[in-house]
């Protein structure tokens, strides 16, 4: 089932973007991703607000023998 989701969405990514710059021109297929990115950088700052996780906090490694 996964291996068919993602062949699709390769599928149908090659053919948007051959149309995209077929009919319009290739700076149409970075126009595109602004939308998701616009939709995820929201997302992302939302869903992690408030969380600090072990990997944001700081190390201090003293390696002096």
């Amino acid at each position: 089932m996964f291996g068919a989701i993602v062949g699709a969405g390769g599928l149908i990514g090659l053919l948007l973007g051959g149309a995209l710059t077929q009919y319009l021109d290739w700076r149409w297929c970075l126009y595109v991703n602004l939308v998701f990115a616009a939709v995820a950088l929201p997302a992302r700052w939302s869903c992690s607000r408030g969380r600090r996780s072990a990997a944001h906090r700081s190390v201090v490694v003293d390696a002096r023998d």
